[in-house]
């Protein structure tokens, strides 16, 4: 081999080991960042939830702003209290105070804001001395799961009250054949409807098998960082879509916080003067909708409804159903009258339907106009519909409102 060979060999070498060590000093550095450190759910549950007794660190966006660590607790959900299974109290090991537990996706989970701005931590410092608090949630659950997690309290911790929260995005997404055409088959782990032509289902998700790539990537910050920060997934995913309809070739994020009001008829067929209405979000939940994800929609909310009291093990009047509002529209004289979207008119067939058959519901419509036509503060963060610590303190002070509630936190709750 000659000289020159050799030279450009070296070259070509030196070069490919810079290039290398470009990734490698990004995956150190990333180490002292505050990087979103994802959410390893815990594969050997029963139930959907995740690795008990470890740390969650959180931050938005490629700056990493709004960080902050969240514990698991000892049976994979995130709380700063270790939950105390009410077998050990039947035991006589201790006498435990009667529970609230909480149920929902995100909105419950509360990554978005530190543990002391929780609705729990909030319930809990008003009932602390009478009652204890627990909540079980996660991102992606539906009404589907809810029951799951319903099922899982009531045998494992006996509360004398639930208090399930109700989100846009509840009613199709709890539907498998949704999961399959629009959410990559559903998130691992949890449960959906699988409707038929005479009966409905609950069908768990199975977890796929990892590969090696995909577990070194899962423990690779600089992976992590380029996925769940920058959002790396998302960007492609928008560039594909303005190739394909520069015209419509908005962003998820962005429509997320739209709040402008498409024309649209109580049939979800939109009107010829609608401006990329297909692209438009209320509540988390996009805004048209056709005849049958109406109808498989309502089918869901009924067969949550009528499991729901038998897994619970409570009466219908122990079990508060809170119910989102359409948020950023209800900020506006003219986004409070739009009730066209799809949450709007299933919100209001599962209110009806519930206060139907006797379940406690908390509608927090009124609750978030009145509150903000007073202070003029939002319950959402500027770039995220999830609530902030107004949100989260607001329902807690309207639930201390309601009988079940205030009577256990009163200690006036009755054996159950």
């Amino acid at each position: 081999m000659n000289s020159k060979v050799k030279s450009l060999l070296f070259s070509v070498i030196a070069v490919l080991l810079g290039l290398a060590l470009i990734p490698l000093t990004l995956e150190i550095a990333l180490r002292f960042f505050p990087v979103f450190s994802g959410m390893p759910v815990n594969r050997e549950s029963a139930i959907y939830s995740f690795i008990p007794n470890t740390t969650i660190q959180r931050s938005n966006h490629w700056d990493m702003t709004g960080a902050r660590k969240r514990q698991v607790n000892n049976v994979g959900f995130i709380s700063d209290q270790a939950y105390i299974p009410a077998a050990q109290s039947n035991d006589g090991n201790q006498s435990l105070k009667p529970l609230i537990a909480i149920i929902g996706d995100s909105y419950i989970e509360a990554m978005q804001v530190d543990y002391a701005n929780t609705t729990e931590a909030n319930l809990l410092k008003n009932c602390s001395e009478h009652a204890r608090v627990y909540s079980f949630g996660a991102q992606f659950a539906p009404l589907s799961q809810y029951l799951s997690w319903v099922d899982y309290a009531s045998k494992t911790f006996a509360p004398k009250a639930m208090v399930i929260n109700i989100v846009g995005n509840d009613f199709d997404e709890s539907l498998l054949s949704y999961q399959r055409s629009s959410n990559g088959g559903g998130v691992p782990g949890m449960q959906f409807f699988e409707l038929t032509q005479d009966a409905s289902d609950l069908v768990i998700v199975p977890f796929k098998s990892e590969g090696v790539i995909t577990r070194l990537l899962r423990h690779s910050v600089l992976a992590q960082y380029l996925v769940r920060n920058v959002g790396v997934v998302n960007l492609w995913k928008d560039y594909r879509q303005q190739l394909l309809a520069p015209s419509q070739g908005k962003s998820i994020s962005k429509e997320m916080k739209s709040g402008n009001k498409s024309d649209t008829s109580l049939a979800g067929v939109v009107s010829p003067i609608a401006q990329d209405p297909h692209s438009e979000y209320v509540g988390n939940a996009r805004r048209i909708y056709d005849a049958q994800k109406l109808q498989d929609s309502q089918k869901a909310v009924d067969e949550f409804l009528q499991r729901l009291p038998q897994l619970a093990q409570l009466p219908p009047k122990s079990i508060v159903l809170s119910v989102d509002a359409e948020r950023p529209q209800i900020y506006t004289p003219k986004g409070r009258q739009d009730i066209d979207s799809f949450f709007s008119v299933m919100r209001a067939y599962f209110i009806q339907q519930a206060r139907a058959q006797g379940f406690e519901v908390l509608d927090l419509r009124p609750a978030m106009i009145a509150q903000f036509d007073r202070t003029g503060e939002r319950f959402e963060f500027a770039d995220d519909n999830h609530w902030n610590a107004a949100g989260h303190q607001l329902l807690a002070s309207q639930l201390l409102r309601i009988p079940a509630i205030s009577a256990i936190c009163q200690g006036a709750a009755s054996s159950r």
